[in-house]
């Protein structure tokens, strides 16, 4: 028996197994209107599934010891790293959407990777502007200020490796 998925700019049919990691789709009656998902992100969700036989990600270690996803995960065959942070935001908000929460993890640690030990001058270098549909974000100095005040703990473990270095030198 399959399972029908639908999404955004289409639908899909989905091997029954997809009902043994998803709560969403283990409550439905065979049919499963996604409201996040479009297609090519769906397909790679699927044959991310295909390929791990449909066994859950482990639960990753935190913190994370690495900022780098294929140091905390075997992402050999999937690449994660690899993929656009704009596709990793959307196969993250399909998984939530499925319910999957070990792959929910297993990207939210993927994106946090991706800004681990990074400035916001490295992070305003390597992204620049950042759209959505919904906001327009860009790092403006006023905003870099506003940041620091509101969420210290981002630089928190920044300044203490820099103190480090800088009473070494």
């Amino acid at each position: 028996m399959s399972i029908k998925l639908i999404c955004k700019d289409g639908e899909i049919m989905a091997d029954e197994r997809l009902a043994t990691v998803s709560k969403k789709v283990s409550l439905s009656d065979g049919e499963v209107e996604l409201k996040t998902a479009d297609l090519e992100n769906m397909k790679w969700i699927l044959e991310y599934f295909d390929r791990r036989q449909y066994e859950l990600p482990d639960v990753l270690e935190k913190p994370l010891r690495s900022n780098m996803i294929n140091d905390l995960y075997d992402d050999e065959e999937d690449q994660i790293q690899f993929l656009p942070l704009h596709v990793k935001r959307d196969i993250l908000n399909i998984f939530d959407e499925l319910e999957i929460w070990n792959c929910v993890e297993l990207f939210c640690a993927a994106i946090a990777s991706d800004f681990r030990r990074k400035d916001l001058a490295d992070i305003r270098e390597e992204y620049g502007q950042y759209s959505t549909r919904e906001f327009d974000y860009s790092f403006r100095r006023e905003d870099e200020d506003r940041i620091k005040t509101e969420f210290p703990w981002i630089l928190e473990s920044h300044n203490v490796k820099y103190d480090q270095v800088a009473k070494k030198i």
